[in-house]
């Protein structure tokens, strides 16, 4: 009796790695970078939640222990997500923070005092 290989981990790898083409692009800077990252991970939840997590909860016959480690490994991959969204918004804030301002000055009060006055005469 030969045995058929399900369909299911073929199809979930196949998303899984998918999912992760976008962290093969080349990166021209760190948001970029971050960006692709970020969109990677949320790719790797979701198919884990519908591949893996979903189905199991459907009726498919995925273990209880198993489906809470795939639960459990989603739930990381989510955090891990959203802490890259936090360092790209801190690497963008810290760019723009470095990046030079023009900064107007403010004039002297005698000097605004002076302007009044002549605008009097």
């Amino acid at each position: 009796m030969t045995h058929k290989k399900s369909p299911h981990p073929q199809t979930f790898l196949t998303k899984i790695q998918s999912a992760t083409t976008a962290l093969n692009t080349t990166a021209t800077d760190e948001n970029t970078l971050l960006h692709n990252q970020a969109h990677a991970l949320d790719n790797i939840f979701t198919t884990i939640i519908e591949e893996k997590v979903g189905k199991a909860f459907s009726g498919e016959r995925y273990p209880h222990d198993s489906t809470l480690q795939w639960l459990t490994l989603a739930l990381k991959a989510q955090k891990q997500c959203e802490q890259t969204i936090k360092a790209k918004a801190v690497n963008r804030y810290m760019n723009a923070l470095s990046t030079p301002h023009t900064i107007p000055c403010i004039p002297d009060k005698q000097v605004l005092t002076n302007k009044k006055k002549d605008h009097k005469k």
